[in-house]
C-alpha cells in the first residue's frame, strides 16, 4: 500500500472559465447543441454558468433536456421490451442508490432473478446502456441514468421497481450489509427523488412510503416517518395531516434512544409553514415561538448550515403577518433575526458561503428592516 500522507482531491466536475469555453467548443464540434444551438458563444457562456452551475453533469443533463435529444432517448427505451426495461430501470435505481452494481444484485432485488433469464437478443437491446464483465456491470452514463428516471420514466412503473426491490431487500438485509444500506438509501426522501420521474413525483412518493409503512423496518423506525413528513412537507400538503407523522417521529425516537436533532429541524420548518398558512397572527406568532426556540438550541449546537435553511423562513412570516403583530412580538422576530446574523459571521468561511446560509442572511436583513 502507499503510504501518502496528503491527498489532493480535484473536483473535476466543476469548470473554470478556460475550460467552459473549451467544453463549448467541444459541444460546438459535435453539433450536440441542438435547441441550443443557435445561441451566440456569449449567451452559452452564460448558460453553461447560470443554469449548469458550470458543471459538467449539470451540462450534460441541459442538453439531454432538449426535446430533440429526449425524443431520441425516449425512442431508445421505448424499443426495449417491458420486462427488459424494468431490469434497465433496477439497475439504474441500484447505481443511484449508491450500492455496488452487479449481475448478482440485480437478480437478488428483482424477484425471480430476471437477468440471467435475459436472451441473447434482450442482451443486446441493453447494450447501449452498460457493459457486462465478470458479473460487474458497468453503466455507460450515469447522467444518462439519472436523466430517464427523472425525466422519461413512468412514475408509476419506477415506484412499482423500487418497492418490489425495497421488499427483495428486506429480505435480505440480515444477510447482505449493502442492502440494509439501500433499504435507508431508497426511504430517504432526498434519495427517493433523485430516482423517481418528476412528472408523477408527489403520487409516485406517497404510494412507496404507503406501501413499505408496515415493515418491520419502517413501522416503528423514526427515520421513516420522518422521511414522510418532509415528503409531504415538500409537496406543500394539509399541514394537519402531515402533523401525526412528527409525533410518530418522536415517539419513536424516544423509544429507541434516537437522535431527535433532525426531526426538531424540520418540525421547526414544520411550524413555520403553519404559521404562514395561519389567519390569526398571534396564533402564527405562537407557532413562530416553537419555531424560533428549536433554532436557536440548533445554532448554538450546529456548525453547519442546517438551521440557517429552516431559519430564513422567518422571513415569509414575517411577510404574511407583519400588519397584525404588536410592538413586543415584532421586537422579538427583530432580536431573532439579528441573533442569527451574529451566529453566521461566527461560523467558518466555507459555511457562510454555502448557499442556504446565504439566502439565511439575505432574509434575516430583509427581515429586520421591514421589522422596524
Amino acid at each position: 500500500a502507499l503510504h501518502v500522507p496528503n491527498v489532493a482531491e480535484f473536483n473535476v466536475n466543476q469548470l473554470n472559465k478556460t475550460e467552459i469555453g473549451e467544453i463549448i467548443e467541444l459541444i460546438d464540434s459535435y453539433g450536440l447543441w441542438a435547441d441550443f444551438s443557435t445561441m451566440s458563444d456569449s449567451e452559452k457562456i452564460r448558460l453553461v454558468m447560470s443554469e449548469c452551475n458550470a458543471q459538467i453533469h449539470q451540462i450534460l443533463l441541459k442538453l439531454y433536456r432538449s426535446p430533440n435529444i429526449a425524443e431520441k432517448i425516449s425512442e431508445l427505451f421505448s424499443s426495449i421490451k417491458p420486462r427488459v426495461r424494468r431490469i434497465a430501470i433496477a439497475a439504474f435505481i441500484i447505481r443511484g442508490a449508491g450500492i455496488l452494481l452487479t449481475r448478482r444484485t440485480l437478480d437478488d432485488l428483482l424477484k425471480g432473478s430476471p437477468l440471467i433469464r435475459l436472451s441473447n437478443s434482450d442482451r443486446e437491446s441493453v447494450r447501449f446502456l452498460w457493459s457486462d464483465t465478470s458479473g460487474q456491470i458497468q453503466l455507460r452514463s450515469s447522467v444518462l441514468a439519472e436523466f430517464y428516471l427523472t425525466n422519461l420514466g413512468d412514475a408509476a412503473e419506477v415506484v412499482d421497481v423500487i418497492t418490489e426491490m425495497y421488499f427483495q431487500a428486506l429480505e435480505l438485509s440480515d444477510i447482505e450489509r449493502q442492502y440494509s444500506y439501500f433499504i435507508r438509501s431508497v426511504m430517504s426522501f432526498s434519495g427517493l427523488q433523485k430516482l423517481l420521474p418528476q412528472p408523477g413525483l408527489r403520487t409516485a412518493t406517497i404510494r412507496f412510503y404507503e406501501a413499505i409503512q408496515n415493515t418491520k423496518f419502517a413501522k416503528k423506525n423514526p427515520h421513516y416517518w420522518l422521511q414522510y413528513a418532509i415528503a409531504r412537507l415538500s409537496f406543500g400538503d394539509d399541514l394537519y395531516e402531515i402533523e401525526p407523522y412528527f409525533r410518530s417521529a418522536y415517539k419513536f425516537a424516544e423509544a429507541s434512544n434516537y437522535d431527535p436533532y433532525q426531526i426538531d429541524n424540520h418540525y421547526a420548518r414544520f411550524m413555520l409553514m403553519k404559521a404562514v398558512r395561519e389567519s390569526d397572527a398571534n396564533v402564527a406568532f405562537d407557532y413562530y415561538l416553537k419555531a424560533s426556540s428549536i433554532l436557536q438550541k440548533q445554532i448554538l449546537r450546529e456548525k453547519k448550515h442546517y438551521p440557517y435553511r429552516v431559519a430564513a423562513g422567518v422571513g415569509d412570516f414575517l411577510s404574511r403577518h407583519k400588519q397584525g403583530l404588536n410592538d413586543n412580538q415584532l421586537k422579538n422576530v427583530l432580536a431573532f433575526c439579528g441573533d442569527v446574523l451574529q451566529r453566521i459571521e461566527k461560523l467558518p468561511k466555507d459555511i457562510q458561503a454555502h448557499a442556504h446560509v446565504v439566502a439565511c442572511k439575505r432574509a434575516m436583513r430583509a427581515a429586520r428592516c421591514a421589522s422596524r
